[in-house]
């Protein structure tokens, strides 16, 4: 991985959770780091081969109009225009690498009563990768947060949202015909262009509340 060295140990937390490796913080033993290769042992009565989903397989069936069907941890029944336009603040104004050099990516979960954490990398992957293990760390349910982020809304992007728990996913940039597909079969909400005071809903609107 080509990686920004910030939260390193949060960026594999989160790897392996976007990943559907593990469930959360119990299944990791220890994460250790030698130069750059990184050892991490999960607990012993853990099998991350029967749990892990082949997310190339469900990437395929996309495009098969076949049903995906994930472990749905949506907890969050309603969105507001004002959350969403919020939380993309808080993003923009947390951008200190981005705003120096123009060269990184960046992810923010906003939680209704715990706050938010936010992430920069070098690559929108990394970003999400890190945000995710930052929130877990602090206790966040990921199905009560907003997931906010700076790149396309991928395929890959949204699969790891989806694996996550993710209800809500948005992102100042353009979405792809797969990241919407498995947006719209995961149950997830998908927003793009939050640019302003407007945004575009690719999938999920019975969250959107005015």
């Amino acid at each position: 991985m080509m990686v920004y060295e910030e939260y390193l140990d949060e960026f594999i937390f989160g790897y392996l959770k976007t990943s559907n490796i593990i469930n959360d913080a119990g299944d990791i033993q220890s994460i250790k780091w030698v130069n750059y290769t990184v050892d991490v042992q999960l607990r012993d009565d853990f099998d991350p081969v029967t749990h892990r989903e082949n997310w190339l397989s469900i990437l395929e069936g996309t495009y098969r109009d076949e049903e995906i069907e994930l472990d749905e941890n949506y907890g969050l029944d309603f969105i507001t225009s004002d959350q969403i336009f919020q939380s993309m603040k808080l993003l923009n104004d947390s951008c200190n690498v981005f705003n120096q050099t123009g060269g990184t990516h960046s992810a923010l979960i906003h939680h209704s009563d715990l706050g938010y954490v936010f992430a920069e990398d070098i690559g929108r992957f990394n970003a999400l990768d890190k945000v995710v293990g930052l929130a877990l760390d602090g206790g966040f349910d990921l199905g009560e947060s907003l997931l906010v982020t700076s790149g396309r809304l991928s395929g890959e992007m949204v699969l790891k949202a989806a694996f996550a728990g993710f209800p809500v996913m948005c992102s100042v940039s353009a979405p792809m015909c797969s990241g919407v597909c498995i947006a719209q079969a995961s149950g997830m909400t998908l927003i793009g262009f939050v640019r302003g005071e407007r945004f575009n809903v690719y999938s999920g609107f019975r969250r959107i509340s005015s």
